[in-house]
């Protein structure tokens, strides 16, 4: 696995100390005309990882054209390694202030603006340099969660926007949570969260592109002159509104009715991403809703017989994964059924680069001969664990958005499911933490779960007539349709 962005930020700050950088210099555009005689605010850029600062003009500058008003643009370049690292943000950023003053600039109002990596530098320059900020901008980038972030708040010294590409392969799981964080009432709304439609994580900057970029990313569905436009939109919008005693009152009302306009889009583009979320886990974390509806599908029984079945969930740490599945009730009547659940997420503790929907959900049920006997049913051909994610995987199809369920049908990787397999006792499952994932051609990739199934006649009675699955979450199956299985220009393994 590559280095994670704050590794890549240590390892370049170390190189660049011990090769003794002159560090990052700025250069300046002034604004043009005098349409605006009311403030004049500054943007400065940091840019993301081997992407040169002057690749960053083209957005840069849209955004000063649009700009209701004057705007100053500083792009920092000359980093080490073309790495925005702590090392250099500084300099970088104080050279673009120096040179302002020198051309009579503005600097009392400037907002500093971070893509991707250099997002992340931005947020660690602007915890400490407040004063000289008025509020920053995350390009596919976020304020992260996990160590040295800012736990699940989303406090922060100066306003920041979170901008995310719909289309952002790199980080668009994590907008989910970003947006969710940042209607918290107390916020008072100076973090928001905007989806940009149908652009990616590159087109925020201009020209040839790393590998590592592409690799990462989803193909863009409009070109590089429209992403700018649709992201310098979403700056002014905030800049505007952030600061709005700078401005007339009807550039505030058309700028508000904008950010709102925003804030529409991004809720209803998250809405499946968050109603698979709760199928996978409700708030607390003590139970899984899809892992109730497993068990009903695993039991193969009629819909009268579910209609008359109580299936309750508790999610528990791995410790206590040992308690059995219970059946009660009087035969052919209401039964209640205890199963159990364990979610398994993949460790992100730098909060980056990941999903955040769980791996899998391990569940334990009750084996279906059991359930049909119960409820004066005939035995039926066993289901598997396979036929649960197809459900999950039909869910989310349903649940996603027209367009990208589209997207990933004619252009993905098509998830299919080939048969359980079962390790034939207890620790093969156990010890199991994700489906298995091979790619069959260039468009199919196969999930595989771990089952175990114990015989009604088992030899230890507490043990027997159960049925052992990992499942996929439904929204991971999302996250498939969305991220993973339209991400291009890498190998699979790499992609899980």
């Amino acid at each position: 696995m590559p280095l994670n962005i704050k590794q890549i930020i240590l390892v370049l700050s170390l190189v660049a100390a011990k090769n003794q950088v002159s560090g990052s210099y700025c250069e300046i555009f002034p604004p043009e005309g005098d349409s605006f005689d009311g403030s004049e605010f500054g943007f400065i850029f940091v840019p993301g990882a081997q992407i040169k600062g002057e690749m960053y003009g083209p957005l840069s500058l849209k955004i000063q054209s649009m700009f209701p008003g004057k705007v100053w643009v500083g792009l920092t370049e000359g980093w080490f390694g073309n790495f925005p690292n702590p090392l250099e943000v500084d300099g970088g950023i104080r050279d673009c202030f120096s040179k302002a003053q020198e051309l009579g600039l503005g600097t009392n109002r400037v907002y500093e603006a971070g893509h991707s990596l250099g997002g992340i530098v931005l947020e660690t320059w602007a915890k400490d340099n407040a004063d000289m900020s008025t509020g920053i901008i995350l390009y596919g980038s976020y304020l992260a969660n996990g160590f040295g972030g800012n736990g699940d708040t989303n406090v922060f010294p100066v306003p920041v926007l979170t901008a995310m590409g719909s289309l952002d392969g790199g980080a668009l799981s994590y907008v989910t949570r970003e947006a969710r964080e940042s209607h918290n009432p107390e916020l008072e709304g100076k973090f928001p969260v905007f989806v940009i439609d149908r652009v990616n994580h590159g087109q925020v900057a201009s020209g040839e592109l790393p590998d590592v970029v592409i690799e990462r990313d989803v193909d863009a569905e409009v070109d590089g002159e429209e992403a700018y436009k649709r992201y310098a939109e979403a700056t002014i919008a905030f800049m505007v509104t952030n600061s709005f005693e700078d401005f007339a009152p009807e550039i505030v009302e058309e700028q508000l009715n904008k950010k709102q306009e925003l804030e529409i889009f991004t809720d209803e583009f998250l809405r499946p991403f968050e109603e698979m979320r709760a199928l996978e886990t409700n708030e607390d974390g003590t139970v899984s809703l899809w892992a109730i509806e497993g068990q009903k599908i695993i039991s193969g029984a009629s819909e009268v017989s579910i209609a008359h079945l109580e299936i309750v969930n508790d999610l528990v740490e791995f410790s206590d994964l040992g308690n059995k599945p219970t059946i009660e009730g009087d035969e052919c009547e209401a039964m209640k059924i205890q199963t159990w659940g364990l979610l398994s997420y993949s460790l992100d503790p730098l909060d980056f680069g990941g999903l955040l929907s769980a791996d899998m959900i391990k569940a334990k049920y009750k084996l279906e001969d059991v359930i049909l006997e119960k409820m004066c049913e005939e035995t039926k051909p066993r289901n598997q664990c396979a036929d649960v994610n197809a459900k999950a995987l039909e869910l989310a199809l349903e649940t996603a958005d027209e367009v990208a369920r589209e997207r990933y049908l004619s252009k993905g990787r098509q998830l299919v499911f080939g048969n359980d397999s079962d390790p034939g006792w207890g620790p093969g499952w156990e010890y199991t933490f994700g489906l298995g994932y091979t790619e069959i051609d260039e468009k199919t990739v196969q999930a595989v779960s771990t089952s175990l199934i114990s015989e009604p006649d088992f030899i230890i009675s507490s043990a027997a007539g159960m049925h052992y699955c990992d499942l996929l979450s439904p929204y991971r199956a999302l996250e498939w349709i969305y991220i993973t299985g339209v991400q291009h220009g890498k190998e699979f393994k790499k992609l899980k």
